[in-house]
């Protein structure tokens, strides 16, 4: 649950620190990063809102009632983490315990805040930090680095902070971030083999999350092959889009799709592939994110 490594205090806590905060480590590595700079601020819920550059989509509706129950038992949760912006930071420290006033974007906690507003929390602990709109979209990625976010929202994350930097290698992207370079590789592997239309099947299937069925990173890298023409004669997007609708209307596992794909290599047609149903997969047992 944990996105850095400060508790929410408790509602008497005082609108602004005395000091400002040197705030949380973003990446656990031999490189330490230096910290960045912020503030420790209360704020009423209606200005918090989560920005588009967030990378969590997929709301898991029993974690998120989970966290719920525990907070509601008097359990402390981690402190959200807000971006100062343009002008957010403007004016005194106690304006952003008023209702009604400029947005403060959200770089971490989206369950929480939910959670939260669900509770019907009104005045909440932020930690608001100073750095530009590039380091706070980095810092959202990695903050996610311990959190079970979707496989499918990591990818989409990933794609977008390469091409933030698109001068790092995929090592160095790995690191700036937190994940390991394999991650980086299948993501990239992955996003390469969409077209607008296979991308629209995933978007679909992970904002569902239906818990009968589990469509695992590791199946989808599996069908990757068919965007590959070195190992599948006419591989390319559209062959990858073909394989992934046989593969989500049969509720294939991933040693199924391994055979569909070596079907298609053979030169067989999509439509004359047998499988057997597919065994109910438990989440994770199939193949779980790769991290």
């Amino acid at each position: 649950m944990s996105d850095s490594d400060n508790p929410i205090p408790h509602a008497d806590s005082p609108i602004e620190s005395a000091q400002p905060n040197p705030g949380p480590l973003l990446v656990a590595s031999a490189l330490v990063p230096p910290r960045k700079p912020s503030r420790i601020l209360v704020v009423h819920i209606n200005r918090l809102r989560v920005p588009d550059w967030n990378p969590r989509k997929v709301k898991e509706e029993a974690k998120l009632l989970d966290l719920m129950n525990f907070i509601a038992k008097g359990g402390v949760i981690d402190r959200l983490w807000s971006w100062e912006g343009k002008s957010q930071w403007a004016g005194p420290a106690e304006d952003l315990a008023n209702s009604e006033g400029e947005p403060i974007d959200v770089i971490s906690g989206q369950r929480r805040l939910e959670a939260l507003r669900r509770l019907g929390a009104t005045l909440i602990d932020v930690e608001m930090f100073k750095v530009t709109l590039e380091e706070a979209q980095d810092m959202a990625v990695s903050a996610n680095v311990n959190e079970d976010m979707h496989w499918w929202d990591w990818c989409k994350a990933i794609g977008e902070r390469a091409k933030a930097h698109p001068e790092m290698k995929q090592r160095e992207l790995a690191a700036h971030i937190g994940v390991a370079q394999t991650k980086v590789s299948y993501s990239k592997r992955i996003l390469e083999a969409l077209n607008p239309a296979s991308r629209d099947i995933l978007e679909c299937i992970a904002l569902k999350n239906d818990p009968s069925y589990d469509l695992a990173e590791r199946l989808v890298i599996t069908l990757t092959d068919l965007n590959d023409p070195d190992k599948v004669p006419g591989a390319g997007p559209d062959l990858f889009e073909r394989g992934l609708r046989v593969v989500t209307e049969k509720k294939l596992i991933n040693s199924q799709a391994k055979a569909l794909v070596k079907w298609v290599k053979e030169g067989h047609p999509f439509e004359d592939f047998k499988s057997e149903k597919a065994p109910k997969a438990k989440k994770g047992v199939n193949a779980g994110p790769i991290v």
